[in-house]
């Protein structure tokens, strides 16, 4: 649909052209105001994994978002790991959630006038592009800068929309064939049960 990222004749710009970009923060561990039944999600590199995010493992307080740099990002904002262990430079995540992060995450806003999700999917499928621009140096990390920099194919928004549209339906179609698998392994085993039991 849309060709190889080299030779598409779809236009191209940076990220930081169309996109406003940010990142997150810790809050000092050693003031339990910033943690303490925290209510708001707080994103880990760790847990930027190519899927949506729902829900996080931690969570901040709103003491700690209104007295510090952190900055809530809003539904759709894409993630991305720009430094971390094994494959985790270059992943990408979007939230479903409005989350802080860490400071490893580097934060694109969604704009008015792209699909998020068609971004996002670019982002996944050109991971090791992305990656690759954290070699060199002497840790091999991505940064604000190189994430600007990054080009993407932005075809007009009703393609990007029918992409968008498409993997929804086959996300769709993959829960309900995990649904069936699922019940037919529970129905093995109350059968093995019957026989066995």
């Amino acid at each position: 649909m849309f060709g190889d990222f080299h030779t598409t004749l779809f236009p191209k710009y940076k990220i930081g052209e169309k996109f406003e970009l940010s990142s997150g923060s810790t809050p000092s561990r050693d003031n339990k105001l910033y943690w303490d039944s925290g209510t708001i999600n707080w994103v880990k590199t760790t847990e930027v994994i190519n899927k949506e995010i729902t829900e996080t493992e931690e969570k901040i307080t709103k003491f700690a978002l209104e007295n510090t740099s952190l900055k809530l990002f809003p539904v759709n904002t894409i993630l991305i790991a720009m430094y971390g262990q094994g494959q985790t430079r270059g992943r990408s995540a979007i939230l479903k959630v409005e989350s802080t992060s860490n400071q490893a995450c580097g934060a694109i806003f969604p704009n008015k006038i792209d699909n998020p999700v068609f971004i996002w999917h670019q982002l996944m499928l050109r991971y090791s592009e992305l990656r690759e621009l954290g070699r060199g140096g002497n840790q091999p990390n991505l940064n604000g800068q190189l994430i600007k920099n990054f080009e993407l194919i932005l075809p007009p928004l009703s393609l990007q929309n029918e992409f968008a549209d498409f993997v929804a339906q086959v996300d769709k179609s993959q829960l309900a064939i995990q649904k069936s698998l699922e019940e037919l392994e529970t129905l093995k085993k109350s059968l093995m049960q019957e026989y066995f039991g």
